[in-house]
């Protein structure tokens, strides 16, 4: 793995603490591992609700990155809202420099998901996401929900194809996620050389 930024990130996919990887101003959810989608999720009767998308209450991510050292990890008590209602967590708070140069904000829970919550986690599968992405190949969500997930399963080209599709469609989708996934993933993919070559050309052709 080349990349610091790419190790960071990796190293939480599946991390059992949730994380996310947010842009400089916090406006931008660039990256989340599937543990943050249980963040604040409730087991009721053996199903999991899930709690609206958490967003750092504003200014918290700027004052944490201009307060923070790059690459050095501090602890800080995070404030958020979920669905308009406060949520707070204790998460480690890491300033990175993006593959652009742009500062960005690695948060990592300190208390993993519990794990009745992960293992009753009602997620969709991967084929249900195939079938989405092959009726809806618009729908940029699910196509990076199922990027995700095949990457959780080391399909990475897979993952790289659907990433690519992204790029293709919308560089603008989530900041760009599609190509930063990707380069992410190539990290990731470090054992499988001649893999990582072919799907660098793809994204190259695909840039210009």
């Amino acid at each position: 793995m080349t990349s610091p930024m790419g190790r960071r990130v990796v190293a939480h996919w599946a991390d059992p603490r949730p994380a996310w990887l947010w842009s400089r101003d916090g406006s931008t959810l660039i990256w989340r591992n599937a543990a943050a989608r249980l963040f604040s999720a409730k087991l009721k009767k053996g199903s999991v609700r899930l709690a609206p998308e958490p967003i750092p209450i504003k200014g918290l991510v700027a004052r944490l990155i201009r307060l923070g050292s790059p690459g050095r990890s501090s602890l800080s008590r995070v404030q958020f809202l979920s669905g308009g209602k406060p949520v707070a967590a204790t998460c480690s708070s890491t300033p990175i420099a993006l593959w652009d140069g742009e500062a960005a904000l690695l948060l990592v829970g300190v208390d993993p998901i519990p794990a009745e919550l992960s293992a009753n986690a009602d997620l969709p599968p991967t084929d249900a996401l195939e079938a989405r992405v092959a009726s809806h190949p618009d729908d940029l969500e699910a196509r990076f929900d199922l990027a995700s997930a095949l990457i959780a399963r080391r399909k990475y080209e897979g993952a790289l194809e659907h990433l690519l599709g992204i790029v293709q469609r919308d560089r603008t989708f989530r900041d760009d996620i599609g190509r930063k996934t990707m380069l992410s993933v190539f990290d990731l993919a470090a054992h499988q050389p001649e893999l990582v070559s072919q799907w660098r050309r793809k994204l190259s052709a695909a840039l210009y």
